[in-house]
């Protein structure tokens, strides 16, 4: 199906029209939430009901319901992202491992709980994987471990942690 899209040259280099098509889908999923969760309604009592769920229960929210929808946002994230993924490359079983790794190392960058934290800690581990598989592929991964633990140094520094 993504074959049918052809390619466009960029310098010396050949890059498949798909790929700059799926780019500029990109960040309205990544905007998005940052959006919902600092600009609306439902991100106040969502915020409010993640900090103190028996304050906000005693207030009139439905707490079951902000959880439901929560995670309905949440899921469908990132089942847009796939869907629009998946016609470059085939679906596999495992293929959410490489993924779950690469968040983890964004939450250690940006911080547990902090969004726009995370929109950082996501660029530069972009960044960083694609300066490295440019540069030198072999040691692109063990560059973002070091970074996570520099970050995770820091921040128990931070904290009075040695």
């Amino acid at each position: 199906m993504f074959e049918g899209f052809g390619s466009v040259s960029v310098g010396d280099s050949i890059y498949p029209t798909y790929n700059f098509s799926s780019s500029a889908w990109a960040p309205p999923p990544a905007g998005l939430p940052l959006g919902v969760h600092l600009r609306t309604k439902f991100g106040v009592v969502l915020r409010a009901t993640s900090q103190n769920m028996r304050m906000a229960s005693a207030l009139g929210v439905n707490v079951n319901r902000v959880y439901v929808e929560a995670f309905t946002l949440a899921a469908s994230w990132p089942g847009s992202a796939g869907a629009i993924i998946v016609p470059s490359q085939s679906a596999v079983l495992g293929m959410g491992v490489d993924a779950l790794v690469l968040s983890f190392i964004v939450v250690v960058i940006g911080g547990l709980g902090a969004s726009t934290g995370a929109l950082v800690g996501a660029i530069i581990v972009g960044f960083v994987r694609r300066s490295g598989i440019t540069w030198c592929a072999e040691i692109e991964l063990a560059v973002l471990y070091l970074i996570a633990r520099c970050a995770a140094r820091a921040a128990g520094r931070a904290l009075g942690r040695p």
